[in-house]
């Protein structure tokens, strides 16, 4: 479940007690209220040859933030 998450830009939670879950939907709600929408459009979507796996890299100018996204994407 970890891998999967992390393969597409989310995240997991695993807990063995109940008393965490305020902890964890805390930091849920903070996830979904600094959300942002990029769209990406290659422009070597259609070259012969070009059909492996693209990685995604993403990167922000300023201290302390932290960016999630998928790790990459078949055309």
């Amino acid at each position: 479940m970890k891998t999967l998450a992390e393969e597409t830009g989310g995240r997991a939670f695993f807990l063995d007690d109940a008393s965490r879950l305020d902890e964890i939907y805390a930091r849920i709600e903070d996830e979904l209220r600094s959300r942002y929408l990029i769209a990406y459009q290659s422009s070597q979507s259609g070259v012969k040859g070009r059909t492996g796996f693209r990685t995604v890299d993403l990167e922000v100018g300023k201290r302390g933030m932290e960016v999630k996204t998928i790790r990459g994407y078949y055309p």
